[in-house]
């Protein structure tokens, strides 16, 4: 509106104060008019103005309006250009309200309206997808404010109610023309979380959850759940807005293996549609990942390594990154990891290049994470030792070399631990003293040394064990065969001076030879004499006739009857007994007897020869002269020859006949090979 004007004239005007000498005209007067002029003083008038203007020109024009001299105004016009603007409206709901419904809506102008806003088709109703609301009722509340009743659905989108034919009072149109809301009948959901949902987690401090739109309630504790096997003593503790429709849920505690499920829940947007109750998985996962396995297995003794396959406990990352991977110790040499190659099932396949040496090494593993919850490695270090020294022997009880008559057991000192060490298969006996020995079985007895044990027994000559056990390593031995020599054949007597068996009138020593080397055998207290005919006989020395051979020297008288030289305590260099180990002899000291066929005392019708046996073997048996005949019965009977027969028997041959009468067949210069003179000298 325009509620005065000021109007000053250069000189007291006659008619300045009659209201009809003013006029308003122009496109912009609308329902304006003058209501009154007033004397100001000093040439000044107060114009009063009613009714209410319109955007346009205003002109003013004064008539009958004249000075003193009745001169008339040089201006008679003044002119206004309007610029009146329309009025505002604001609404409640406010426009830009998300609403999900619209029953009334209070629509205020800033300035009094034409009575058009009282009609309803005074609104017009710009539906957004899915809505159908229109205006069915207007009324006037207090003011210039207005109360729409509408009906219908509102869709989701922007929707418009546009206002038709309604002016101010000056007949402007509204600046506002129209109100603009946003329909939404959609309920909110989370659009993502992070962690995202289907992790797993380790540890959770906090999880941001982002909405699709803004949301009421969401900063509240209570709209937040978490629950299931996983969940150990997390509990919510917080939550804070994140801008961009994002919240930030804190937790305290931590969790353990297993299901987690967190909720979302009791939460709406700003118009006040309610959300689903949303579900979120995750897995609640603590274990570190370990190494389950290697080949070569860790802490393994080795002559050599190019490949080491590693087996986790689960899925890694990491595993196939050289770099994560050194080598350390004393053994490490020129080693080095040049690849690793994923071979399925949590295997990976270590490539190493370069030369180790004698000593320690680890391989060391780092930045290995478990898959998913990105836990390091526990225990990330797999030890070996390497070994290239070639491992040796020593053999004892017995010693390599030993002559022997039985193997029951040979205990082997090895120079480092060894593997197979304690497997019978590991050793094998072989040539020909070998006899039928064979390996039992082998036990550690301490230490680096082990017993292996045999059944059976040696043969005679040289036989070898092989001794095939590898250090830890893998190294072979060095010399890995022993040399025995076998002997299980006792020692004999294979000659004596006086023949063993022979009979004997003398004695002074008796000489021997063993079969072989013997230990004992210059032992005075070895031999004994027994028997009849040894009964004033004493050994008196013993010596070494070189070679195998020895002489026992003997005093006293030998009689008649058995003499007997008893060995005892002697043995070969294998321990074998001495066999055997018993001369016999006879002592000798009477003459041979003599018998005959036919036989002495006999009576006999012809003679033609006489068989004689001697008792034992004699000497001059076979000379005919030592043989004469004579007797009454002698006739021409004579000796023509004397022939041994065998076995002391000696036959007398004759010619011519005899008669009847005594016959007598003597006997002279025969005795036994002591010189013992035959005792039956007539038959």
């Amino acid at each position: 509106s325009i509620p005065q004007v000021e109007v000053s004239f250069s000189v007291l005007m006659s008619g300045m104060t009659v209201p009809s000498n003013y006029a308003l005209s122009g496109t912009g007067l609308s329902s304006l008019k003058i209501d009154s002029v007033t004397d100001q003083g000093g040439n000044r008038v107060l114009l009063k103005i009613s009714g209410y203007p319109k955007t346009g020109s205003l002109f003013l024009t004064m008539s009958n309006i004249v000075d003193a001299k009745n001169r008339q105004l040089g201006k008679k016009v003044l002119s206004y250009s309007l610029a009146i603007p329309g009025p505002t409206a604001t609404s409640s709901p406010a426009t830009g309200r998300r609403v999900n419904a619209m029953t009334q809506l209070d629509v205020t102008f800033s300035t009094l309206v034409s009575s058009a806003a009282l009609q309803a088709s005074s609104y017009v109703v710009t539906n957004a997808a899915g809505g159908t609301l229109s205006v069915t009722s207007v009324s006037q509340l207090e003011g210039n404010t207005y109360r729409l009743t509408l009906s219908g659905s509102v869709g989701d989108g922007t929707f418009t109610i546009t206002f038709n034919g309604i002016e101010d009072l000056g007949g402007n149109a509204p600046e506002t023309t129209s109100l603009s809301f946003t329909g939404d009948v959609t309920a909110p959901t989370v659009l993502s979380t992070s962690p995202a949902a289907s992790s797993v987690i380790s540890v959770l401090s906090s999880l941001d959850v982002q909405f699709s739109e803004a949301v009421l309630l969401a900063e509240n504790t209570t709209s937040y759940a978490i629950a299931g096997a996983g969940v150990g003593t997390l509990a919510v503790s917080s939550v804070s807005s994140l801008g961009n429709n994002s919240y930030r849920v804190s937790f305290t505690g931590t969790p353990t293996n297993g299901a987690i499920t967190f909720t979302v829940s009791s939460v709406t947007d700003n118009p006040g549609n309610a959300m689903t109750t949303a579900n979120f998985s995750f897995t609640g996962d603590i274990t570190n990942p370990t190494i389950t396995g290697t080949v070569p297995a860790s802490g393994s003794t080795l002559n050599s390594i190019t490949t080491v396959n590693v087996t986790f406990s689960r899925p890694v990352t990491g595993a196939t990154t050289v770099s994560n991977y050194s080598i350390s110790g004393s053994g490490a040499g020129t080693l080095s990891v040049t690849n690793s190659t994923d071979l399925g099932g949590n295997v990976y396949q270590l490539t190493l290049a370069g030369t180790p040496v004698d000593g320690a090494i680890t391989i060391n593993l780092s930045n290995i994470l478990a898959t998913g919850n990105a836990l390091p490695l526990t225990g990330p270090t797999i030890p070996f030792t390497i070994d290239l020294g070639v491992p040796t022997i020593t053999a004892t009880n017995p010693v390599a070399g030993s002559l022997l008559k039985s193997l029951t057991q040979l205990d082997i000192t090895f120079s480092e631990a060894m593997q197979n060490a304690a497997t019978g298969g590991s050793y094998v006996v072989a040539n020909n003293g070998s006899g039928t020995l064979a390996v039992t079985g082998a036990t550690n007895i301490s230490g680096n040394i082990y017993r292996v044990t045999f059944s059976g027994t040696v043969g005679n000559g040289s036989f070898t064990i092989t001794v095939n056990p590898q250090d830890l390593a893998g190294n072979s031995i060095a010399s890995n065969v022993l040399t025995y020599n076998a002997d299980d054949t006792a020692p004999t007597i294979t000659g004596s001076t006086p023949t063993n068996g022979s009979s004997l009138n003398t004695l002074s020593n008796i000489d021997f030879t063993f079969s072989e080397a013997v230990s004992g055998a210059l032992t005075q207290g070895n031999y004994s004499l027994t028997g009849a005919g040894a009964a004033s006989l004493t050994i008196n020395s013993v010596s070494s006739l070189g070679g195998n051979s020895y002489r026992v020297n003997v005093t006293g008288t030998p009689h008649d009857g058995a003499i007997n030289l008893v060995m005892s305590n002697i043995a070969d260099t294998a321990t074998n007994a001495l066999t055997g180990g018993t001369l016999s002899f006879t002592g000798d000291f009477t003459g041979p007897t003599a018998t005959s066929n036919p036989s002495n005392g006999g009576f006999v019708k012809a003679v033609t020869q006489i068989d004689v046996t001697y008792s034992e073997t004699v000497l001059n048996a076979a000379t005919m002269g030592n043989y004469s005949i004579s007797g009454t019965g002698v006739g021409t009977l004579a000796i023509t020859s004397v022939t041994a027969q065998g076995g002391n028997v000696y036959r007398v041959s004759f010619s011519g006949a005899i008669t009847n009468g005594s016959l007598q067949l003597s006997i002279a210069n025969v005795t036994d090979t002591f010189s013992n003179a035959l005792t039956t000298t007539n038959l």
